[in-house]
């Protein structure tokens, strides 16, 4: 995981991207995580309003 610009001012996700491409869910999949890769958040101060809003997250029943 890698985050540009990161401080206490800016705790909110501007952006993200999975293995160099746009990531838009407010999730990682599993197959991510246990295939690993590359995670890069830019954050910032405030929040992004429509960020992950298109998607809802998988059940985990």
């Amino acid at each position: 995981m890698e985050i540009t610009g990161g401080s206490e001012n800016k705790p909110y996700i501007q952006s993200l991207q999975m293995n160099g491409k746009g990531y838009d869910n407010t999730w990682l999949p599993w197959q991510a995580m246990r295939n690993g890769g590359s995670l890069h958040v830019e954050p910032g101060k405030t929040p992004h309003k429509n960020r992950g809003t298109r998607t809802a997250p998988p059940s985990f029943q």
